[in-house]
């Protein structure tokens, strides 16, 4: 079984219902900033197949949920750090722009080759994150690398883990999946008390898994629908939108219920969380359908996909 997984049934540890509407408050604010802040890389590193292998992994290392989200996040804002870090060196040495390239080269060559140890140390401290006290050891990833075909010692393992924790100044990202969690308690305890809350959970982690896997294709297939010339939307606008958890919280909400009731609840669904959310119904509508139109193509299981790395050389300068 998993090490931890949200049971909305259990009411130990609930927050206090006068509190519901500050927490929402803090999560606007919040993503109010991440959109804001928005450039035209966004999380260039967790691409479809960085995704997928994370997730797979996660799957066989029998991790909970909220570990493969955190990994994936850790994973990209370490690489991001660690690229610029590069950059930066190799732009103030002393050299013609050629050995430059050159020595870029084997760096990426480098990075390349430690994908599957750097991405296995964010999967170590996800997952102490969410539970120390069952978390991965060093050498539970030494022995989980070797089975990959990529071995390292357990001091090695540690190196990494300490590289990725002192690039990311030893904060834990937030992630997508705090807020499909949010939007859904209080829309459970606010808008639709005889929901079964549990069930409409399990698909919206199904469905979150889709969307980190397949998000580029349903965000443009989403704006393909909703503007008339799609070329025009720049990649930092792309990427603000992808930015903005409230509206996917809120379309995985509408989409999972749509899942376990039946299609005609949707548009009631949309308008109870415009009036939760403050994000409009028919903007929730149209991710909602974006996202359910890939899912129903998306029916491979995690255990089942072959476990193999990403592609290497997706760097550049």
């Amino acid at each position: 079984d998993l090490l931890v997984d949200s049971n909305f049934i259990e009411k130990t540890g609930n927050l206090s219902k006068d509190y519901i509407g500050d927490w929402m408050a803090d999560l606007k604010a919040m993503n109010k900033t991440r959109i804001e802040e928005a450039d035209e890389y966004g999380e260039m590193y967790l691409t479809r197949e960085t995704a997928e292998y994370i997730f797979t992994l996660c799957s066989r290392l029998r991790m909970p949920i909220e570990v493969r989200f955190m990994a994936a996040a850790i994973f990209d804002k370490f690489m991001k750090i660690h690229t610029r870090q590069v950059v930066s060196f190799l732009a103030n040495l002393d050299m013609d722009n050629r050995r430059k390239k050159d020595e870029w080269d084997c760096v990426e060559t480098n990075m390349s080759r430690q994908l599957t140890l750097r991405i296995c140390s964010a999967i170590q401290i996800a997952s102490k994150n969410v539970s120390y006290h069952d978390s991965l050891s060093s050498i539970q990833i030494s022995k989980c690398l070797r089975t990959l075909g990529t071995p390292y010692t357990k001091k090695s393992v540690f190196k990494s883990e300490m590289r990725i924790l002192k690039a990311i100044d030893y904060k834990m990202p937030t992630t997508p999946l705090v807020y499909a969690e949010s939007v859904l308690k209080a829309f459970a305890t606010s808008k639709r008390r005889d929901l079964d809350v549990q069930s409409v959970w399990n698909f919206m982690c199904i469905l979150l898994d889709v969307v980190m896997i397949e998000r580029e294709t349903i965000y443009d297939n989403l704006i393909s629908a909703v503007v008339d010339v799609p070329s025009t939307v720049n990649a930092r606008d792309k990427n603000r939108l992808k930015s903005d958890w409230i509206l996917l919280a809120c379309a995985l909400v509408c989409a999972a219920c749509c899942c376990q009731y039946g299609y005609e609840i949707g548009d009631k669904v949309n308008e109870e969380l415009e009036d939760l959310c403050e994000t409009p119904a028919k903007d929730t509508s149209e991710l909602a359908i974006a996202i359910l139109e890939l899912a129903r193509g998306d029916s491979v299981e995690e255990e089942q996909r072959p476990v193999t790395p990403p592609p290497v050389k997706r760097f550049g300068l």
